[in-house]
């Protein structure tokens, strides 16, 4: 069911309103987390840091952003379930470290290794050719192809969390299979809500990131509602 991104937004703003703080607290519960479990670890990287201390470092910061994609989950339940006018609450944001744990973390690992995987050339930039000024070119370069295959990962791999929600019996493998079979063709649409909110992150950059607790809940109300559309469920109206 093919419904224009302007209409999927006016729809996500209406849903929202009046109920932002269940999502808002659940996002600054899932980063707030994702933050502190990273903030003891981000003193290895100092000036004098060895091989060891970043290489722990990494690793660290892998294992929290598998921690950090089951809470995403849970965030997705909230949203699927204001979508669907259900009941909702922040003890979801913990659904999936209650149930089928081991399906959810190997479905987190997956996610955060292709994201992981398609950072690496930004990385390659930080660390090669950051410091001398005649490499700028190149770094530039590497954080292009970063940020473009990041992109593209988040595009092939977002649905994949509903998908995984909606059919809780589901093997892993055939989450992946079905979200790409469900995503086909819908890419562009998608890549349009995604770039359809630049303006809006840039001004939650602008405020310190305050603007970020309203403008993440309605990006994921609005990705939540694509998702249903694509799968021609009747998109509820609030009353």
């Amino acid at each position: 069911m093919y419904v224009p991104c302007k209409e999927l937004k006016r729809i996500s703003r209406q849903k929202l309103n009046g109920i932002y703080s269940i999502p808002m607290f659940a996002f600054l519960i899932s980063s707030g987390c994702a933050y502190l479990l990273e903030l003891p670890f981000s003193s290895l990287l100092d000036e004098y840091a060895g091989t060891t201390q970043i290489v722990i470092y990494y690793i660290a910061v892998f294992i929290i952003n598998i921690l950090a994609c089951m809470l995403a989950f849970g965030e997705c339940k909230i949203h699927l379930n204001i979508a669907r006018q259900k009941e909702y609450s922040i003890g979801q944001l913990f659904y999936c470290y209650r149930d089928d744990v081991i399906r959810y973390l190997l479905l987190s690992l997956i996610i955060t290794t292709v994201l992981t995987i398609c950072e690496i050339p930004v990385y390659i930039g930080l660390y090669f050719f950051l410091d001398n000024l005649a490499d700028l070119p190149v770094f530039i370069l590497l954080v292009i192809i970063g940020v473009i295959l990041t992109a593209i990962a988040q595009i092939e791999l977002h649905m994949i969390y509903y998908v995984a929600l909606d059919h809780p019996a589901m093997p892993v493998r055939d989450v992946i299979v079905t979200t790409r079979g469900l995503i086909h063709g819908c890419r562009g649409r998608l890549l349009y809500i995604y770039m359809s909110f630049i303006g809006l992150s840039a001004l939650s950059l602008i405020s310190f990131g305050i603007g970020w607790l309203w403008v993440e809940p309605y990006i994921m109300q609005t990705l939540t509602n694509f998702y249903l559309s694509i799968i021609n469920e009747q998109l509820s109206h609030p009353q």
